[in-house]
Order: C-alpha cells, then structure tokens, then sequence
C-alpha cells in the first residue's frame, strides 16, 4: 500500500490598513533584532527577482480586467527558502504607480520591512530596489506592495513567501491555497444604513462604534441588480458575494 503525505499551507489574505495594527509594539527580542541590519555573510544566497508589471488577467472566458502582478500571475512568484538561509530579491517597478514589498509577518530588520515614507523611499516607476536578508524563523507569510495597498493588493501585488524549518518533514506534494476577497463595487454596499466601519476602531477583532452592534441588523447588500453588475470593475459576483471560493466554475 502506497501511503502519501500531503501538507496543505492556507493563507487568509489582510492589508496592512489598521493602525491600531500598524502601532503593534514588538515583542524587546524581535525589536533587538530588527534594530540592525542583516549579515548576510556565510549564508545560502537565494535571488529572486519581482517585476511589478501590467498584465490583462483574464478570469472566465468572457471576462478580463486589468491587473498589477509581480511576475505575471496573480498571486505573484511563490517564494519558498530554507531556514537559516539568506534571501536577495530585486524589485523592478514597471507600473505608472510607486511600489514597494512588505514582508509581511517576517521578522526581519527594519530596513528591509519596505514601509515607505518609513524605513525606505518609494520605488518610482522605472526605478529597481533591492532586499537583503536572512529567513531566520519558519513559517507561512506573504508578501505584498506597501503603496496605496488599497488599490494595488486588490489589483494582484501580493504573492507567497515560505520559510521550510530545517527539520521539516518530507512530503509527497505541498500546496499553497490563498484565499482573497474583492470588493468589486463597495459604493453599493450598505451596513445597518449608512454605517461605516472604521479600521482605525477596531480593537482585537472587535468593531467599536458609536451605535450598539444590533444596528448590524438589516445588512444591505445592493450587488444583485443589472445597474451594479454593468458598474462593476472588478471580480464577477455570483450571488451578491465577491469570494473567490465560490467561483468554483471559474477559478478553481
């Protein structure tokens, strides 16, 4: 009897947008370490090169939008390394928009984090830039832009990085499954009337608002009508729901 093993890594996708995420304090021994820069001397040196670029991304047979990839596909190149080893990536802008790449969850020093405006200038179009570091802590990240991550995750500017522990197990077959959402025509989305929810109130996964959460009641979800699928401008719906899991016909 054959027996094969199969390891499954899941990837929930989430912009860097809240600031109570952004002001996180990090824990005195990650701090330490992303305090200098990295040595990268006597190290495996893996390089990858990520061109952020236009590409037509077609999703059904009779639908195609514009989308910003690293490399082409959406998501971007997986990147996948060995514990311990060092990581040399050049990024090249090709899009009209500055880019950067945050890696996201990685701990790594600061002056590779691609926070722009904070621990680097942007990267103009036309321009390269290029990260230096060392993958020192396993585990399933991913990386992404750090510019307007609004528009340009929602456009394809994020992709895989996976650091394999040293005494990983030998698997058959591994998968990587992203899962992403995309709001394709928010204006005609509606919660409890005219309620916003605020990023910046959000406090461990609790919604702070100034109303009490029964004016949740009543959600609105206007994307059924002809007038918002011919508004769309992003992902087809399929039932009022912009999740790509369901486009089982479509994508998977």
């Amino acid at each position: 009897m054959d027996i094969f093993c199969y390891s499954i890594f899941l990837i929930f996708l989430a912009a860097c947008q809240s600031a109570s995420y952004q002001n996180e304090k990090q824990p005195p021994e990650q701090a330490e370490a992303t305090a200098k820069e990295e040595n990268l001397e006597g190290k495996k040196v893996n390089e990858f090169t990520l061109t952020a670029k236009d590409i037509p991304w077609k999703l059904t047979s009779t639908k195609t939008i514009d989308a910003w990839t690293f490399n082409g596909p959406v998501p971007g190149q997986p990147i996948r390394v060995k514990q311990g080893e060092a990581v040399r990536v050049t990024l090249k802008n090709e899009i009209n928009e500055p880019v950067s790449i945050h890696w996201h969850g990685v701990p790594l020093s600061n002056t590779e984090d691609g926070i722009l405006g904070v621990t680097q200038d942007a990267v103009l179009p036309g321009e390269d830039y290029k990260y230096e570091f060392v993958a020192y802590t396993p585990g399933t990240y991913w990386y992404h832009s750090h510019q307007n991550g609004e528009e340009q995750l929602d456009k394809g500017l994020y992709g895989t990085f996976i650091v394999e522990s040293e005494d990983d197990a030998n698997y058959d077959r591994d998968y990587t499954l992203v899962l992403d959402e995309s709001q394709s025509n928010p204006s005609e989305m509606q919660m409890g009337g005219n309620d916003e929810v605020d990023n910046d109130k959000q406090n461990e996964g609790k919604i702070e608002n100034s109303d009490d959460m029964e004016s949740m009641e009543g959600m609105e979800m206007n994307q059924n009508d002809k007038e918002s699928e011919e508004e769309n401008k992003g992902f087809p719906n399929k039932n009022g729901s912009n999740s790509m899991m369901e486009m089982d016909d479509m994508l998977l």
